[in-house]
């Protein structure tokens, strides 16, 4: 994968997950619902043996990590 393609993937999985904390934030989605969502696009992103694949998996994962953080936290 060259840097464009990385740079676009990043991009869109930043505005994806900008996406879901805003989600939870006006309530239309619980923290659990998001981490439904996020556990389903991993194993989507497990599937799939190619860089862009384990790009999503990285970004995913951080992603997954900060949402249990703030489920811990309330």
């Amino acid at each position: 994968m060259d840097e464009s393609a990385r740079g676009i993937a990043t991009a869109a999985l930043t505005l994806q997950s900008n996406l879901l904390n805003a989600l939870i934030r006006k309530a239309v989605l619980t923290r659990v619902e998001a981490l439904d969502i996020v556990d389903s696009s991993l194993r989507s992103a497990a599937s799939q043996p190619d860089e862009a694949a384990d790009i999503a998996r990285i970004c995913l994962e951080g992603l997954r990590e900060g949402l249990v953080e703030l489920t811990a936290h309330t």
